[in-house]
């Protein structure tokens, strides 16, 4: 009888028996592990489901509904500020009024497109924070298959992300263009019967002084 050979084909077949389960049991684990991901993957997803196109249509349309109105109410003040300059020395429908008038409309209609530019780089910037969040929530997800652990990171950049955006006053957009007109109309005041020295030549066109920071 060959017990020598019985037992070492035993012994083979247990290291083959035990070399399978150990290859179902990582497999299995492997297993888990991709549902696992896929979970954080869904958690990721549904915790920044509300950063959508709507969402960033509203971001900017708050933005520029911040300071279109400051713009607007300081252009009509400066108007009629300008207007009331140029009448009281008779300037009103002369060519320098005329185009004085056409610079401070120039200049509302510059700012109003550069608060318009800037909502829109401001909600670009939002999102391209947003997308790096979940590039980087999705990398430490699939590194650490846990799906519960990667719902309570998300639930928390994406609150982080929504928090409510702090902005400026506007500052004064179109004082220095007009300070030249108001000015000589100050400074007319103190000298009666000066001879008329237009300024149009020294205003300032198509600039402003105020800086939006939102």
């Amino acid at each position: 009888m060959c017990f020598g050979d019985d037992s070492a084909k035993d012994r083979a077949r247990a290291e083959r028996r035990k070399a399978a389960q150990t290859a179902q049991q990582t497999k299995n684990e492997e297993r888990k592990r991709q549902r696992d991901i896929r979970r954080g993957e869904r958690n990721v997803d549904s915790a920044f489901r509300p950063f959508n196109n709507s969402y960033f249509k509203k971001f900017r349309n708050d933005y520029t509904g911040y300071y279109f109105p400051q713009l607007e109410d300081q252009f009509k003040e400066g108007k009629a500020s300008l207007f009331g300059a140029l009448a009281e020395r008779g300037l009103d429908e002369s060519t320098v009024g005329i185009d004085a008038q056409a610079d401070l409309l120039e200049n509302y209609q510059g700012e109003r497109a550069r608060v318009a530019n800037e909502a829109a780089d401001r909600s670009n910037e939002l999102r391209g924070r947003v997308e790096d969040a979940k590039t980087n929530l999705y990398a430490l997800n699939k590194s650490s298959a846990d799906p519960r652990g990667i719902n309570a990171r998300a639930l928390g950049s994406a609150r982080a992300l929504v928090a409510p955006q702090a902005f400026t006053p506007l500052g004064q957009v179109f004082a220095a263009g007009l300070e030249p007109w108001l000015n000589y109309g100050k400074n007319l005041q103190g000298r009666p019967g000066a001879g008329y020295s237009s300024p149009y030549s020294a205003t300032p066109t198509g600039s402003g002084s105020g800086r939006v920071i939102g």
